[in-house]
């Protein structure tokens, strides 16, 4: 079943009720008189005998296809039902719910560490883009993304996460000011979690999905954002990304940093690029005083990096 389809239809209530059948039910800690409970259990069974465990261990096996036979009569219950009211889901398809209610917050965050760990991803990132996709989200904190952004920075590929990210960018809500913010942030969380868990790569391709003309926005002027791609480039010997990522800070007049003056300094002494460091290093000073560089200042930071840049060699 297209996963677009299943969103627009249901809403975050009915995707609430499928997934909780999918992700199946929680599983309590059974505390220290429960595990006593069982270690009696097994003392009684292992005296009647061999064939009397294997029959309970039998009962015990998960039957994936009775969830998988519940997961989609749920399915078709909530399609047939919305289909009988095209108001209905011609008005969740553009979003016009307004806020998602304090009941269905609670209820995500049981629900998104089930599914993650039962490794239903993409149903996770539906069930999180659904509800951040209102006119009127619920602020970022209140959800359980960074176990969701956790388990996707586990993955051998940015599949799933491309896959959030266009959800989102996608969307026709939240208005334009709040999309701006809500990407942002989710991307500056990916960048964190792909240097923490050592794929650079990654963080590039998300660098990339953000510097493309089609963002909503247009070009992010964060200065942050930048920074943290510059720290963790120089620390993974990827200087000449670190530099990229420089000549956007400047050629957009953000505020650059002393530290990431440093960074871009020692990268390249690092690469025994000697008069390149120097040059740059002292060219950068004037900028990082006045926290922005006028455009004098900024076109010879600029004549120093795009020769560097399209000389670079590894």
């Amino acid at each position: 079943m297209d996963s677009r389809v299943l969103r627009c239809s249901m809403g975050i209530r009915g995707l609430l009720r499928i997934y909780e059948a999918l992700a199946g039910p929680p599983r309590p800690s059974p505390g220290l008189w429960g595990i006593c409970l069982a270690f009696d259990n097994v003392n009684a069974l292992s005296k009647s005998g061999g064939n009397t465990i294997n029959k309970i261990e039998k009962l015990k096996k998960p039957q994936p296809m009775q969830k998988l036979r519940i997961f989609r009569k749920k399915c078709a219950l909530y399609l047939s039902l919305s289909t009988r009211d095209s108001s209905t889901t011609a008005s969740t398809c553009t979003g016009t719910k307004k806020k998602v209610t304090q009941e269905e917050v609670t209820q995500i965050n049981l629900l998104i560490p089930r599914l993650c760990s039962a490794n239903h991803l993409k149903e996770a990132i539906n069930l999180i883009s659904t509800a951040l996709s209102t006119t009127n989200p619920p602020p970022l904190k209140s959800l359980p993304l960074p176990f969701l952004l956790h388990n996707l920075s586990l993955e051998p590929d940015l599949t799933n996460s491309m896959y959030f990210l266009n959800t989102l960018k996608y969307s026709q809500n939240p208005p334009l000011p709040q999309k701006y913010f809500l990407l942002l942030s989710i991307a500056k969380m990916f960048l964190s979690y792909s240097f923490q868990t050592s794929q650079p790569k990654k963080a590039l391709k998300i660098f990339h999905w953000v510097s493309r003309p089609d963002f909503p926005g247009g070009l992010v002027r964060d200065s942050e954002f930048y920074a943290v791609l510059v720290h963790g480039f120089y620390k993974n010997d990827m200087v000449l990304e670190a530099l990229r990522v420089l000549r956007v800070m400047v050629s957009e007049n953000l505020e650059v940093g002393d530290d990431v003056r440093m960074f871009i300094y020692r990268g390249l002494l690092r690469e025994a690029r000697i008069g390149d460091a120097v040059e740059l290093n002292e060219t950068l000073s004037c900028v990082c005083a006045s926290g922005a560089g006028d455009g004098e200042t900024v076109k010879k930071v600029v004549d120093i990096l795009d020769p560097l840049i399209a000389n670079w060699v590894q």
